[in-house]
């Protein structure tokens, strides 16, 4: 539990305020790439859908947007160009941090380092997060305090026609989930289990939607509501 206090708790105050739209880093940019904005599935109606689909859109959206709060941080400072890239200090008090960013074409690598103390652990230029980010797709991966490894992964890819699909894989969740967003907004997410599907959602904002659980054919019970 403590080895999440320098992300954890951040991201529950923060990624409740996160849109879908570009944030307003501070200027000048010296050309710098500009900061990433996680990708935003439409929750379904919290009163009108069952209790595990809203749960399970909400935690695609918290960890697809795993970015925000150092994000936050780095839009109060500048961005300091290198040789390789460009950098972006973030205070965190006992702790310093750098959001560090490479461009390659089109796609911008990422990366937050962390050095210092946060009262549990002492960093030295641990790295924290990485990702990529380009107009066609985002990938984010947030290691492990405890074990120096990946805790979290995300990627979202978006096709020439408007669809995305978002895959979120990450420790202690009782699921790893697949979601693909429609041009018209019409939403579908699976729960999988072992490679299997648990449950099945899809909704459209304002319309309907339904939910199947357990394998679909196989005794599976279907809900329906209304948006």
């Amino acid at each position: 539990m403590r080895g999440k206090l320098v992300v954890g708790l951040m991201l529950g105050l923060l990624v409740a305020g996160c849109h879908e739209r570009e944030p307003s880093p501070l200027e000048p940019q010296t050309n710098a790439p500009p900061l990433p904005v996680p990708y935003q599935i439409t929750t379904p109606n919290a009163i009108r859908a069952p209790q595990q689909v809203v749960e399970a859109a909400n935690q695609i959206n918290a960890y697809a947007a795993v970015m925000v709060p150092y994000v936050t941080l780095a839009q109060q400072s500048q961005p300091q160009p290198t040789d390789s890239g460009w950098v972006w200090p973030l205070d965190m008090g006992t702790l310093s941090g750098k959001l560090i960013a490479t461009r390659k074409g089109d796609t911008t690598y990422w990366e937050v380092r962390l050095s210092g103390s946060d009262g549990y652990r002492t960093y030295d230029n641990w790295l924290a997060l990485k990702g990529e980010t380009s107009p066609r797709h985002q990938r984010w991966i947030r290691y492990s305090e405890d074990r120096n490894a990946p805790s979290a992964k995300v990627l979202v890819t978006k096709t020439k026609t408007g669809k995305v699909a978002v895959r979120v894989e990450a420790e202690g969740m009782s699921c790893s989930y697949r979601a693909e967003v429609e041009p018209d907004s019409t939403t579908v997410v699976e729960c999988l289990q072992n490679d299997q599907v648990a449950f099945k959602a899809q909704w459209k904002p304002g319309k309907s939607g339904k939910l199947i659980s357990g394998v679909e054919g196989k005794a599976a019970k279907t809900l329906t509501w209304r948006e």
